[in-house]
This record gives structure tokens, sequence and C-alpha cells, in this order.
């Protein structure tokens, strides 16, 4: 099996805290169509640290508004947290 990507896996995390199937839910999808409260989002944060070892300001979760925003959020952190290791 191949290694998922950081897209799928972030679509899976906020997949399964919406107990959805991962196909139901695209970049494009906002998180206003997933009728996601602030709780949701706060568990969604909690997942994606935990997920990819990340610490995700609440500013940066402030600003994630859709699954592609997420994903790049996610992505970001990653970079940073590979630069800052070097």
């Amino acid at each position: 099996m191949s290694e998922e990507t950081v897209a799928q896996r972030v679509i899976r995390i906020i997949a399964t805290n919406k107990k959805m199937a991962p196909e139901e839910v695209s970049p494009a999808t906002r998180f206003e169509d997933l009728k996601m409260d602030s709780l949701d989002a706060l568990n969604m944060i909690f997942a994606l640290e935990e997920e990819f070892d990340i610490d995700i300001p609440n500013e940066e979760a402030a600003k994630m508004k859709s699954v592609d925003e997420a994903i790049h959020g996610v992505e970001e952190l990653l970079k940073a947290k590979s630069s800052a290791s070097n």
C-alpha cells in the first residue's frame, strides 16, 4: 500500500471527525458546508496535531475555513518543522 499524502490524511481525519466517508470530503469542501461547530473544529485541530506531530497555533487554526486551507496549513507547518530540525 502506498503512503498516504498529506491531503489524503487531512481528508481522512476530517471525514472521521464528521462521521462521513472520505469520498464525501474534497479539498474544495468548506467547514461551514460540513456544519462544523467550534467543538468539531477543536477536535479536528487536536486530531491533526496528533496525526502529524505538529502544533497548530490558534491564529493558524482560526484561518482554516476549508479542507484546502487545512491541508495547506498542515503542509506549511510540516515544512517549518523539517527546516527547524535541519
